[in-house]
């Protein structure tokens, strides 16, 4: 067997005995504020998707599929599903693969449609996350006067050329001014 497989074999079970540890409140998630300033404290629900996620990722390797895909099922259903947006993906991502695999060796015609049910029940889940909706914020500097219509007629065809090239329907919009004060003139709208 590979070295880096069996390594990461050993890496999994100890972060498994580690977060075990976590939960059953004998061992604990210390930070120190002044070298995390700034950033939010560290989740042990973050923590526990991202083993969950990475030991599927190493079970899909040894091709063990349906420990793989339990995994990944375990990460998707742990903790808010908000917590990183990136783990659903990731999962449903390679639950297709698995499913494909399945169909691909499915030995009766009752199996292949279940598997292709269950596909793509997987696929419309990953093209809501393929729909990206964009949040643009215009900023517009209150120490700068128009004196002349030249510039307001460059920033009002420079905003058309977005509008019409860059912002999709399902985009929000937001207008801001600065200068010597910052003032939000609109929060986030659909387009």
């Amino acid at each position: 067997m590979d070295k880096k497989v069996l390594t990461a074999e050993k890496i999994i079970g100890m972060a498994d005995n580690l977060i075990r540890l976590i939960e059953n409140g004998q061992l604990q998630i210390i930070t120190y504020p002044e070298m995390r300033a700034g950033s939010n404290p560290y989740s042990q629900i973050l923590l526990k998707k991202k083993f969950l996620l990475h030991n599927g990722i190493l079970q899909f390797a040894l091709n063990k599929d349906d420990e793989a895909q339990d995994l990944f099922l375990e990460c998707m259903a742990t903790g808010d599903k908000m917590v990183d947006p990136r783990f659903r993906p990731e999962c449903l991502t390679r639950i297709q693969i698995i499913l494909t695999k399945k169909y691909d060796h499915a030995p009766s015609i009752a199996l292949r449609e279940k598997y292709q049910d269950q596909m793509n029940s997987v696929q419309s889940f990953l093209r809501t996350y393929k729909v990206y909706d964009r949040d643009y914020v215009f900023l517009v500097n209150d120490d700068i006067k128009a004196e002349n219509n030249d510039i307001a007629y460059q920033i009002l065809n420079s905003i058309k050329i977005i509008f019409k090239h860059h912002i999709k329907p399902e985009d929000r919009i937001s207008l801001m001014n600065y200068g010597k004060n910052t003032k939000r003139l609109f929060n986030l709208v659909n387009t």
